[in-house]
């Protein structure tokens, strides 16, 4: 008995003593996350790229995707795939009945969609299950939001309603002049529009209901100096107008070049013109950074890298030498603050690229994909996808 009872007593040690050890190896072994790190300047060209593997047709219903929750009725997600780890479902709308311009609400707890024939929905997160819509007298061209609520611009841009975020309520119509590419900030009641030529610039009081003034743009630009870089054009229209999600600048292009002005109650100052590197404008979450996507092969560019074609991303308080350039051709890109990175399309197969934010390349997903627009999820590694003829959810690995 006493020979049994000295093993026992050396044996119970010897077991703690194995398991602290595995636990804190284990410990040691998780990595920590590393403080954020910022752009820098680098040229990539991912080329990799991915297998797909449909799963069983809703092998999750009931089970733990997404959140670990059971899924409840009346949710839109379907036909869940796993692509390269990645989980990737459709959302049941029409996605060539949804205008571009998605968002989620302040607490990121919902999504608000604007569908073409005339109505807004309100959808609860993380399963997309309807929880209030709007009928609108009239065709939709474009849905934004404001610190008044959202604003969707109806009817070719005849009106815009005012709608209260929380019940869907209609609070007031604008006059918009005829103008569809309204631009507002969730951080301002004031909104700002161009005519078709982009020759004149209104501004509008969304507390009010009503068009407050506007001017000629290249009357303005000769009354008023600007930083300029040196092969920048002159701003002699004002297209694609945007304003940055905190209110602070209006950006917009001319001649292909990237102009900002400083936001001061229904005043503007021009500050800066940067290079005629620019098509399309996209302005991150958080307000720091400005996208120039270009169509075309851009050279010879002073302090730009040579794209053929791509995206150049700036300051959005230096319009002169970008943070970086990535050489893709892409429709759209994604910020994920969160996670530190960035998401493109790679034009020539289709798949979904994810950049590091230094610009190397972390992996690529093959989803066929064509997006008018990718929102990001504020928590990361997550992403809504709207393509021209699908709306996917994407939880990235």
């Amino acid at each position: 008995m006493k020979k049994k009872l000295r093993v026992i007593a050396v044996v119970i040690p010897a077991t703690l003593i194995c398991i602290l050890y595995l636990f804190f190896q284990r410990n040691e072994a998780v990595p920590q996350k590393q403080p954020e790190a910022g752009f820098k300047e680098v040229t990539v060209k991912p080329t990799s790229t991915s297998e797909i593997a449909r799963s069983a047709e809703n092998e999750w219903l009931g089970g733990d995707d997404p959140g670990s929750k059971a899924i409840p009725e009346g949710s839109l997600l379907s036909n869940k795939t796993i692509v390269n780890h990645a989980k990737v479902w459709t959302v049941n709308l029409k996605a060539q009945e949804i205008v571009t311009n998605l968002f989620w609400s302040d607490d990121s707890q919902y999504l608000y969609l604007l569908q073409k024939e005339g109505t807004l929905r309100k959808l609860s997160m993380p399963f997309f299950i309807p929880v209030a819509d709007l009928s609108v007298d009239g065709v939709c061209a474009r849905l934004e939001n404001s610190s008044e609520g959202m604003v969707i611009v109806v009817g070719g841009g005849r009106e815009a309603w005012i709608v209260e975020k929380e019940s869907l309520t209609l609070k007031r119509k604008i006059d918009t002049r005829g103008d569809t590419n309204l631009t507002t900030s969730t951080a301002s009641p004031i909104a700002y529009s161009s005519n078709y030529r982009g020759e004149f610039l209104a501004i509008f009081d969304l507390a009010r209901g009503e068009y407050s003034n506007g001017f000629n743009v290249s009357t303005f630009a000769a009354a008023h100096g600007a930083l300029r870089h040196e092969q920048a054009a002159d701003l002699e229209d004002c297209n694609n107008p945007r304003l940055t999600p905190d209110g602070n600048y209006l950006f917009c292009i001319s001649g292909g070049s990237l102009h900002r002005f400083k936001t001061d109650g229904f005043s503007l100052f021009h500050e800066e013109s940067g290079a005629p590197v620019c098509s399309r404008i996209q302005i991150s979450p958080d307000s720091r950074y400005i996208a120039a996507l270009s169509e075309r092969r851009i050279t010879e560019i002073k302090d730009h890298a040579n794209l053929d074609p791509g995206i150049y991303i700036y300051d959005v308080d230096n319009l002169q030498k970008p943070v970086l350039a990535i050489t893709q051709e892409t429709e759209f890109i994604g910020f994920d603050r969160a996670s530190q990175r960035l998401y493109v399309q790679n034009y020539a197969n289709r798949s979904l690229i994810v950049l590091n934010s230094d610009g190397t390349l972390n992996k690529e997903y093959a989803l066929g994909i064509n997006p008018r627009q990718i929102l990001v999820h504020p928590e990361g590694d997550k992403m809504l996808i709207l393509d021209h003829n699908r709306l996917l959810w994407v939880e990235l690995p």
